[in-house]
């Protein structure tokens, strides 16, 4: 495909201290989308339903960029939503959250209310799982880059299971046990 088939690179992404080819493949991505989205957020931003609204995700594939550019893309999402909530005068406390999903080999971020009521005690982003809270979205790049699998697992790789086994409760308790690495912090 000759450049002049390419569609013109977004000023979103235009802007982002990246090659002109990582830009032209966020571009086709339609990443700028995730930059420009809206945030739901109403006077009682409390509801589960709201922070589900509030979430996002991307998956690249590292033939096309590396981890450096990720880092530059994540950056601007936070950069993003700290512009979104200053010019929409929200000065509500905020976090955002990210975490690297190893099932589907993509990214997810949210953003809750500082005080979300919908956490148990103790908790600090909402998950029915065991969190790691790491240092940055660096060790998440990290843990995709080393992911083997992105979320294709081989054929041959599989373990056959027993539908007549009822394991539902070793379902939950593996829920229940699983660590998820999760970055947060304060927009």
């Amino acid at each position: 495909m000759t450049r002049k088939n390419l569609k013109p690179i977004h000023p979103a992404i235009q802007v982002l201290n990246l090659s002109d080819k990582v830009k032209a493949y966020f571009n086709k991505l339609e990443f700028y989308e995730i930059l420009e989205d809206k945030i739901a957020i109403s006077d009682e931003f409390n509801d589960l339903n709201e922070a589900k609204e509030n979430r996002w995700s991307f998956r690249v594939d590292l033939k096309y960029c590396n981890s450096d550019d990720l880092k530059v893309f994540y950056q601007a999402i936070i950069d993003s939503r700290r512009k979104f909530l200053r010019e929409n005068n929200i000065t509500q406390g905020i976090v955002f959250y990210t975490w690297y999903n190893a099932m589907s080999g993509g990214f997810y971020f949210s953003i809750i209310p500082k005080n979300f009521k919908n956490l148990l005690p103790g908790e600090e982003v909402p998950f029915d799982c065991i969190v790691n809270r790491v240092n940055s979205t660096d060790d998440l790049i990290e843990e995709f880059v080393n992911d083997k699998y992105k979320g294709s697992i081989p054929l041959d790789e599989l373990i056959p299971v027993d539908p007549s086994e009822d394991d539902e409760d070793n379902d939950e308790e593996f829920i229940r046990n699983f660590v998820l690495n999760v970055y947060w912090t304060d927009l």
